[in-house]
């Protein structure tokens, strides 16, 4: 038989599947402090590279935050009085290995003094000079990447990324020729980098809530793509309206929690189960029939019907529609069916994929069946395909 594939609607079995909150992005952070340490300095930071398998760098939060303390002193060695403007000033940078500048930070203090002719005293104090002690500039700077989208795959990877601090004194007096000036600086900061990350299950690189947003089915809403979470699952169960489904065509319900179709001639309804992972890469996937001892047919469709509780047929329940395509008939004389057939897997058969949904359903005879029809069916079986 020739392999089948189907256009499958994102939305199939949403009335079958519990509604989850998105996965929200997680960070992960690396903190340095550095002790106060007189200015100009540069220390190498050695920051573990984002190694994280079934996650993808979303984005990362550089900050700096840290002071710089000291005293800015200014003499007037001129003959006439002057202004002295004087700027005590700290810059904080940090840097990847290139030496471009990620994140700076500045924080100033500025004094204007008037300053009288040099008194012949070079003490920064007195009318011709003056002294600004116990000073703090404070500095609070942070980036948020990307921009430059380089960094995504700059920090991600194995071992470290050295990057580069520096803590600068760029303190400057102006006002005239002949003014003598020093600074005295000592600086300490903090520095972290958190790395914001989202899920990938399938390793392609692309965040699952991208992927969802580009089409990937994720059938019962919880942010992850549904190729990520094989699973199955009975439905469509012939147990009536009481039990959360469709009455049987004549009142023929099997029992609630039977997992059975509506009850046929014999007095029981048929079952369709499934066992093992319906993997795409390693399909252990096998669905067993147990009929009547009549001729009968697996169904696949790649939509349910009314909702997942089914419609009237025959004896039974039509559970299975949309593009519905018989696979493999249920000989006549037999109890049971299975499928797949022996030398090919259950996706080789109808050409599934990753993230597809089918509806698997066995349709068979009933010649004795409660409600006058000459077939019946099982229970349904919902199978979503994983990688």
């Amino acid at each position: 038989m020739s392999n089948l594939h189907f256009l499958r609607p994102q939305g199939a079995v949403l009335a079958l599947a519990a509604l989850a909150a998105p996965a929200l992005s997680q960070q992960t952070c690396h903190r340095f402090n550095i002790p106060p340490t007189a200015t100009n300095f540069v220390q190498t930071l050695q920051v573990p590279k984002f190694d994280q398998p079934g996650d993808v760098l979303t984005g990362i939060v550089f900050n700096i935050s840290g002071r710089g303390d000291g005293q800015i002193r200014v003499e007037n060695q001129a003959t006439s009085p002057v202004t002295a403007v004087s700027t005590f000033r700290c810059v904080m940078n940090l840097r990847r290995p290139d030496n471009s500048v990620i994140v700076t930070g500045t924080s100033s203090r500025v004094f204007t003094d008037n300053l009288s002719a040099f008194d012949g005293n070079l003490n920064y104090g007195g009318p011709s000079g003056q002294s600004h002690n116990n000073l703090t500039v404070s500095i609070n700077a942070s980036h948020t990447s990307p921009a430059p989208a380089a960094d995504l795959s700059l920090f991600t990877g194995t071992g470290n990324i050295a990057l580069v601090f520096e803590a600068l004194d760029t303190s400057t007096v102006t006002g005239g020729n002949n003014l003598s000036w020093n600074t005295k600086q000592d600086a300490d900061a903090r520095i972290s980098i958190c790395y914001q990350f989202e899920k990938d299950c399938n390793g392609n690189g692309v965040a699952d809530n991208i992927d969802i947003q580009n089409g990937a089915h994720d059938a019962n809403h919880d942010g992850v793509p549904d190729e990520c979470q094989p699973f199955t699952k009975d439905f469509c169960e012939g147990d009536g309206a009481a039990n959360g489904g469709a009455n049987c065509p004549c009142g023929n319900n099997s029992s609630g929690g039977a997992g059975a179709g509506c009850i046929n001639g014999t007095g029981v309804g048929a079952t369709l189960t499934a066992n093992g992972t319906p993997s795409i890469a390693n399909d252990t996937l096998t669905l067993t029939a147990s009929i009547t001892n009549g001729a009968g047919y697996f169904f696949v469709g790649d939509q349910n019907i009314a909702g997942g509780a089914g419609s009237a047929f025959g004896n039974g329940l039509r559970c299975v529609g949309g593009n519905v395509q018989r696979i493999r008939k249920i000989p006549t004389g037999a109890a049971t069916g299975t499928l797949p057939p022996a030398g090919l897997t259950i996706h080789q058969l109808i050409g599934a994929s990753a993230g597809d949904t089918d509806f698997f359903q066995v349709w068979y005879r009933d010649p004795n069946g409660a409600c006058g029809a000459s077939f019946n069916t099982t229970n349904g079986v919902i199978v979503v395909w994983g990688i």
